[in-house]
């Protein structure tokens, strides 16, 4: 499938027996002084259980009705279709995950779900994010991802007293970050 000019896969088994395409490498700054070469990343999403989150809620939205599309088309925007290839998994609805060997770099989305629900997909998550830190590769968190990462590292996440907030804010880049692939 592909979302943009980039090149995604959802099936639900994206183990390294799969033959993959790459996209070409190139360097990539990341922590320093050293350099790691990013082409091969999973983005995990976790939006919701259908119980919750029922299917079609984002039919119509113009950004496309996943958070696979909405990543993908700032990926694009980026101008980093080229650079990368995305498997796509969503744990909320049983997808399994895949070993963390097979990526260099992990993505997992926004949720509707509170991160202590203690959901089972959330616990493989939380399993995984663990395994995924032992290599030292580049993860990046979109809302409810970052709170399953800082759950899954023992911090605490609370429900704010006004309620949930959704919203896109800018943020600014340092050097580090616009050289940074993610």
């Amino acid at each position: 499938m592909s979302v943009g000019n980039v090149q995604l896969r959802s099936d639900r088994s994206c183990s390294s027996a799969h033959a993959r395409q790459r996209a070409p490498l190139r360097q990539h700054g990341v922590s320093g002084e050293r350099k790691r070469r990013m082409s091969h990343v999973l983005v995990i999403s976790i939006m919701g259980d259908e119980e919750v989150l029922p299917p079609g809620l984002f039919d119509g939205a113009p950004e496309g009705q996943t958070d696979r599309d909405w990543i993908a088309r700032r990926l694009t925007q980026a101008g980093l279709e080229r650079q990368l290839t995305l498997d796509y998994v969503d744990i909320s609805l049983g997808d399994a995950l895949p070993a963390v060997a097979d990526y260099d770099g992990g993505v997992m989305g926004g949720s509707i779900h509170n991160a202590n629900e203690q959901r089972p997909w959330q616990l493989r998550g939380i399993e995984w994010l663990l395994k995924w830190r032992d290599t030292r590769r580049p993860f990046f968190g979109i809302c409810g991802g970052h709170q399953l990462a800082a759950v899954a590292l023992g911090g605490r996440v609370e429900v704010m007293a006004p309620g949930p907030n959704a919203t896109t804010e800018r943020i600014d880049l340092s050097d580090a970050g616009r050289a940074h692939v993610l």
